[in-house]
């Protein structure tokens, strides 16, 4: 928290002391309070220094930080979206604060599970940043947030590239002793642990670890870097470290977000996690429904995060053999994938889609060994429909490209995109006969006409990769 007056006049103490009245609410977590005192300063503000913008939205930023911390993500949202209507107005969109204001709306957008809209935004003001703050530490921590954004939307090697690129700048600027060069340690660490190198990603989040040891105090990227050393020493099946961090992940969040946060209720799932490895399936139990609750309450029953759970919830009925218990659990967690996919695929390149997919199946391949062990013929039923509902979704996408194409008006392009589909058919109808031979001659053909197109048009690069394995997904 900023004081920003020195306090000359009546008026101006009586400013400051609202700016230290909010200080001191936000230090000992008096979190409504200090909300209340955001409220009365801004009466105050529009009472007796009116058209004062740099104030009120002084203000707006210190009640940003304190709504982030409580975890009211919507109330946030619509923080940034009334300062982003005062900016305009006063401002005008050209105005460097608006821009910071698009930047932090992306971030929220993130927090929502709201993907789409956040990948918009962030590449709106990506450029800007660039020209604006070159080989800067507000530019790194810009590009980490959007590679945590690539990240959750299965883009592991593209988040990567941007962390090495972090972790870097951080260490030349830095040091090797800075909390940001902690951050850096552990976010490149976990996309080495997604992308299965777990040596490496333990290496990394031990560095951060050994850093944040030096530093005596403990803060949501401290709870965080537990949570994320749990999940891989339980990858390492070192099951009492892996409960230890993960309840050190959940002790910080109840002191630091309170136990109504989602980041808490995150905490609780991945203890549920470490217990369900145990075969204490009473505690997992006791932990995945108390996140479950806590997260949809935070966030909504439509967010990724809340569909983890669900589906870890699943999981561990079906095997402490409560089958009947975790189908519901499975049917919810199908509902909310194919939601979260008809609502992200759209704004994704075939590739990016393809990563993003391979990022949530195993939620569907958990509903699939349920299938397995239930012999139920309903459930195989349920299992069909999904699959075709899934074959849907990738149907569309080629779709809305020709639909993309069509609207380019060029006739001769249209033709090799048509082309092109039928290509992808017929090796199919290759690969599913067994005729390699004709299967490989028809994939060099696919490859070749992508590059074509690609060439022809920057617009169709947007929506196909001919680096893109898309034959898996058929």
């Amino acid at each position: 928290m900023v004081n920003l007056l020195s306090g000359q006049s009546r008026e101006e103490q009586k400013l400051e002391k609202y700016y230290d009245q909010i200080t001191e609410a936000f230090v000992k977590h008096r979190n409504e309070k200090a909300l209340e005192i955001i409220e009365e300063a801004r009466t105050f503000i529009r009472e007796v220094f009116p058209g004062e913008i740099q104030l009120e939205l002084s203000l707006t930023g210190q009640k940003a930080l304190v709504l982030e911390r409580m975890g009211r993500i919507e109330d946030l949202q619509q923080t940034y979206e009334t300062e982003g209507e005062l900016i305009l107005e006063w401002l005008g969109e050209d105005h460097d604060l608006y821009n910071d204001n698009l930047y932090n709306k992306a971030r929220v957008e993130v927090q929502l599970g709201n993907y789409q809209q956040a990948e918009q935004l962030y590449r709106r003001v990506l450029p800007i940043y660039r020209a604006r703050f070159p080989n800067s530490l507000t530019l790194m921590n810009f590009l980490r947030d959007y590679a945590n954004l690539l990240y959750y939307t299965g883009q592991i090697q593209a988040a990567k590239v941007i962390f090495e690129e972090n972790l870097a700048f951080y260490l030349e600027k830095l040091g090797d002793n800075s909390l940001q060069t902690a951050i850096g340690y552990n976010n490149l660490g976990m996309a080495l642990f997604e992308q299965g190198d777990l040596p490496a990603a333990k290496e990394y989040l031990m560095q951060a670890y050994a850093i944040r040891g030096t530093m005596g105090y403990e803060d949501e990227s401290y709870a965080s870097l537990c949570f994320n050393l749990g999940l891989i020493l339980l990858r390492n099946n070192q099951l009492d470290s892996a409960e230890y961090f993960m309840q050190e992940s959940a002790a910080i969040r109840s002191e630091v977000s309170g136990e109504k946060h989602a980041l808490y209720g995150a905490a609780l799932g991945g203890l549920g996690q470490v217990y369900q490895e145990r075969g204490n399936y009473e505690k997992a139990e006791m932990n995945y429904l108390e996140a479950i609750e806590i997260v949809g309450n935070a966030l909504g029953e439509r967010h990724p995060r809340y569909t983890q759970l669900l589906s870890r919830l699943a999981g561990m009925y079906d095997e402490s053999d409560r089958l009947d218990e975790g189908l519901g659990y499975h049917r919810q967690t199908l509902d909310n994938v194919f939601f979260l996919m008809t609502t992200v695929f759209p704004g994704l390149s075939e590739a990016e889609q393809a990563n993003y997919y391979y990022s949530i199946r195993y939620m569907i391949d958990g509903f699939k060994q349920h299938v397995i062990r239930n012999g139920n013929p309903e459930t195989y039923g349920l299992l069909l429909n999904a699959q075709l509902k899934l074959k849907g979704l990738f149907a569309r996408t080629a779709t809305a490209q020709s639909r993309m194409l069509d609207e380019l008006n060029d006739e001769v392009l249209f033709a090799q995109f048509e082309q092109l589909i039928e290509l992808k058919k017929a090796y199919v109808k290759a690969i599913n006969s067994n005729r390699m031979e004709e299967s490989e001659q028809l994939i060099d053909r696919v490859k070749a006409l992508e590059i074509e197109l690609i060439s022809s048009s920057g617009a169709i690069g947007e929506v196909i990769n001919p680096n893109e394995s898309w034959q898996t997904i058929q």
